[in-house]
This record gives C-alpha cells, structure tokens and sequence, in this order.
C-alpha cells in the first residue's frame, strides 16, 4: 500500500478510539514527531522529507488558526518549534482528553511522555510504530519451540541491556542460552549507535536508565531521551556512575520503538519483581510475563493468585481509553493494573482518573476482581495478605 491510500490514522473503521477533531489533531502531530523521532535514530536526517501525519496535523491545526483569525504556521520546521510550546497555548480544547495544560510535545529536540501516549491513542498506530509489532514475533518463534524461558530471557534482555558492546552482545548466546532460537531477532533488536552520540570517541550512558547520552543543543551537558531521567537533573556527582563506551568496542542500542514499548515500562515491572521477592521470597513467588506475556507478573501466595499489569503512560486519560481489561481470568483470583510509583509525586489523582474513566466507559469494570493502585499501595495489599496468612497459622 502506498503512503497516499492510508487512511488517516486515528479515524478508521479499526480504531479503537475515535478522535474528537482538536484531538485528533493532536494525535497526527505527535505521531509525526515520534515516526521522525524514530528516522533521526536510524541516522537519518529529516531536513526535507517530514512524516505525512505532520504536514496532515499541520493542515488541520491552520484551519482552526484561521477560523480563529490567528496567524498561520508556515511550515513543518515552524510547527516542530511550536510543538515545545504548552497546550495551554494551542487554540485546541486540550481540556476534553484530560491532558495539562503544561503539557509539551517537545521538550528541547526530545518527544515528551505525553506525545508518545498520544502517538499510540489508536492501536494502528501503535502498531506501525513498533514495528509492526516484533514482540509478536518473538511470541510466535518461542511458543512454537514450546520455550517460555527464552521469550523471559529476552524481554529481561531488553530491559536491562539497552546498550552493549559487539562483545557483548555475542556473549548473550553464552549468559542466555534460550536465546539460540532468537538469534537473528536479537541481531534485529540491537542497531549500531547513532554516530552523533559520540563525542571524542566514546559513548556515555545514563545512570538511572543505562540508555545513551545525547549531548544537549548548548553542548554543555548530556541528556537523556527518558524524561523522568532528565527531571532528576544530572550534576556532576554522578559522573563516575555514568558507564562509558570506547566506540572502537562498536557500541550497540535497542531500537527506539522496543526502547518505548519493551525497555522503558519494563524498568517498572523488574523493579516490582525485585521489591515482591525482598518482600517474603519464601511465601512469594513470583512469574515474569507468564503464558507469553498474557499480562506482566503472576504472583503466588500462599493462598492467592494475582496477576498484574504494570502500566507507565503520562496520561491516566488515554490510557484508559486503550486497556481491554486483564486476560486470562480462569488463572488468578484478583488483578491489578499497578502504576509507577514516580506517576504519584506529579499526579496524585492518576488512580482514582483512571478508575473513573474506566467505569465510565464500560468497557472495563474497575474495583471488583480487577483493582488499580500505585506501587506502593499495591506492595501494602500484599504485605497485608502474607501477615492474614502468617497470623492464621
């Protein structure tokens, strides 16, 4: 198909979402900034050639400009420099998807949390951005080899090695030996860094994520693509924690879309690991992405089952909008939908705005068998159902 007969995304029949029109504006301009995001990785420069979805939200956002007799955007250089404005200063009704009003799509020459959640508001979109969907197809090499392990190993690859060495990354077919079957998607996952990260022939990474540094537009710091890294504001008391590459190792990174999708909620889930197994390891046990990823962690206890999906989205609003509820209901005697711990600090109404958007719907039901909860609060529940137990023996 060609680029011209696509339909515009957010709009067809096999959307799960139909866009309101400033939404659906939104929607176009992010999942532009993301797909070019994406091409600037590769190495590509997007100096004349920018994603159709950006000169389509361009159009439409002209119109509303021009209704309202305000000056036109002139090109797509200028919208991207309009994109690190707040919606508050968009002629849109930014108010209807819940979104804040300092909310950006850019920050600097890095695609904000809440661009990303827009980008993915339909699932075709989501889909084309990651590729369509290569996760997919480590699902079907592993389950038809009848290897659930490998599918773990990898993922847990993913998340933990955003970056490693030529060396190292042949040295996973020795740390991981599921992955045999894996190899040429491994090979696949992994693109050799982008030559405008290096400086004076190294690679830095970041402390608190492990991903390339990127040195910012004044040259005076390095930065990472993660937000909630850059918000923690890196000085120089953490430069001895940074890794450093010699680029003549050849450095390799998780592509972008497996980055966002695979990589950066996946910090979440082994962290959540890590604290449930800390917790009573005794009385816990733990399972990462069981059946195949049906959902995140399955956790037994000595007399329940819980099954958990972690979900990292800046907006409890479109999120809510794109869960289909927790599968697999015959395995588990209640479910979560668990959110970082981080989402509470800047949004402490996120759990009760996804419930009630949720229950709104009607497409899931929230607070019988399937609950919501922060982090923290849901380890609580936990805690409290290992002391039931321990107290009734």
């Amino acid at each position: 198909m060609t680029r011209s007969s696509r339909s515009i995304p957010g709009t067809s029949a096999k959307s799960d979402i139909v866009l309101s029109p400033d939404m659906l504006i939104l929607h176009l301009i992010a999942t532009g900034i993301i797909r070019s995001a994406t091409q600037i990785a590769r190495g590509k420069l997007m100096d004349r050639e920018y994603s159709i979805s950006l000169q389509l939200g361009l159009d439409r956002l002209n119109v509303v400009r021009y209704r309202q007799q305000l000056p036109l955007i002139k090109s797509v250089p200028d919208l991207l420099l309009w994109c690190q404005r707040p919606l508050k200063e968009w002629p849109l009704n930014y108010q209807e998807i819940q979104l804040n009003p300092e909310d950006r799509l850019l920050i600097g020459e890095f695609p904000t949390e809440i661009c990303d959640n827009l980008a993915c508001a339909t699932s075709d979109v989501e889909a084309e951005l990651s590729e369509k969907r290569f996760m997919e197809r480590v699902f079907s090499i592993c389950r038809d080899d009848n290897n659930p392990q490998a599918y773990t190993d990898f993922r847990r690859l993913l998340i933990e090695k955003p970056v490693l060495t030529a060396l190292e990354l042949l040295q996973c077919r020795d740390t991981y030996p599921n992955l045999e079957i894996l190899e040429n998607l491994l090979e696949e996952a992994y693109q050799e860094a982008p030559l405008h990260y290096m400086v004076q022939g190294t690679f830095s990474c970041c402390p608190n994520c492990g991903n390339l540094l990127q040195r910012s537009l004044t040259r005076n710091e390095f930065l990472c693509e993660d937000e909630r890294c850059r918000a923690t504001a890196y000085s120089r008391k953490f430069i001895n924690r940074e890794r450093i590459l010699q680029a003549r190792d050849r450095i390799y990174w998780l592509r972008r879309d497996l980055r966002r999708f695979v990589m950066m909620p996946g910090r979440a889930e082994l962290r959540l690991e890590k604290r449930l197994l800390a917790m009573d390891e005794k009385n816990i046990k733990v399972e990462m992405w069981p059946n195949f990823d049906r959902y995140d962690l399955r956790i037994t206890l000595p007399k329940k089952v819980l099954a958990i999906d972690v979900k990292d989205w800046a907006s409890p609003f479109l999120l809510a909008y794109k869960v289909k509820g927790i599968p697999g209901s015959n395995e588990w005697d209640q479910a979560y939908y668990v959110f970082p711990q981080e989402r509470k600090t800047t949004q402490p109404d996120y759990v009760s705005a996804f419930t009630n958007i949720c229950n709104n719907r009607g497409q899931i039901s929230i607070g019988g068998n399937i609950k919501a909860a922060f982090e923290n609060d849901f380890l609580k529940v936990v805690r409290k159902a290992l002391q039931g137990e321990n107290n009734a023996n």
